[in-house]
C-alpha cells in the first residue's frame, strides 16, 4: 500500500556526511516503491539547526527553536507516517510530541 511519507533528516546529499548519505538512500528506495514523500531538512527549516561548531547552550537553544517550527510543520500536515531520521535529539522530541498529539504514526 503507498503511503503519504512526511520524512524529517538534517541533510541530504550534497552534504558528505553519514546521515545525509544514509538518508539519501532511504529516501530513494521509498521513492521508487511508490511512496509520496515530504523531505524536510535543515535547508527548508525556517528556525535552522546549530552547527557543532557552536557553544553547548547555543546548540541546546537552536535545537529546541529548529524543534518548534518541525512541531509546528508537524502538525499542520497530513501524511500516513511521518520519520524522523539522524535528527538532534532535542528537535525529534518536538515532532514526536506532535504526532502524539495528532495520534499520527512515526518512526
Amino acid at each position: 500500500m503507498k503511503k503519504s511519507i512526511f520524512y524529517f533528516t538534517p541533510a541530504l546529499p550534497p552534504k558528505n556526511n553519514a546521515a545525509a548519505v544514509r538518508n539519501f538512500w532511504f529516501i530513494k528506495v521509498l521513492s521508487e516503491a511508490g511512496h509520496e514523500l515530504k523531505v524536510i531538512t535543515n535547508k527548508e527549516l525556517t528556525l535552522k539547526l546549530p552547527t557543532n561548531k557552536e557553544s553547548a547552550l547555543m546548540r541546546l537553544f537552536k535545537e529546541k527553536l529548529a524543534g518548534f517550527d518541525l512541531f509546528l510543520r508537524v502538525l499542520f500536515s497530513s501524511h500516513d507516517l511521518y520519520i524522523f531520521s539522524s535528527p538532534p535529539y532535542i528537535t525529534v522530541i518536538f515532532g514526536v510530541f506532535a504526532c502524539w498529539l495528532k495520534g499520527s504514526k512515526y518512526i
